[in-house]
């Protein structure tokens, strides 16, 4: 009877691996893609390489660890490294990557100049709210 129950949609401890397959693996990725930092300020167009491809980089966009950056002549860009509580300024062409203590060019590649310290991150109690004003109509001529 329970063979017959089943039969056509596979054993039942299938389904149950695939769906505790697809909770667990978000949750690995997450953490490989913590963020290292994120860009301050941009100059041209850099191209961060992203699932195989290059996608253009935007201000305050986070890069993880391992990330590539690709650079023309004339670009560069500024990143707050967190780990190394940090900010870099990248300019001139070439590759660099994102590391844990912070970024490294390819060979003869792009500038990298630390600038100081990072801006310390806005508190929760520092950032969003709500402002409300009234605009009271002028009074009407009598």
């Amino acid at each position: 009877m329970i063979g017959s129950r089943w039969s056509g949609h596979g054993p039942p401890l299938a389904g149950l691996a695939l769906l505790a397959a697809g909770l667990v693996a978000p949750g690995a990725a997450c953490a490989q893609e913590q963020p290292a930092g994120y860009v301050s300020a941009l100059r041209g167009k850099p191209q961060v390489l992203a699932d195989g491809r290059l996608a253009p980089m935007a201000l305050m966009q986070t890069l993880p660890a391992g990330a590539m950056v690709v650079l023309r002549a004339r670009e560069g860009f500024a990143f707050c490294h967190e780990g190394a509580s940090k900010t870099f300024r990248v300019e001139g062409a070439g590759a660099v990557h994102v590391g844990q203590g912070g970024i490294d060019a390819d060979g003869d590649g792009p500038r990298i100049a630390p600038m100081g310290a990072c801006a310390p991150p806005a508190s929760p109690s520092e950032t969003g709210g709500v402002l409300l004003r009234s605009v009271r109509p002028p009074a009407s001529p009598k």
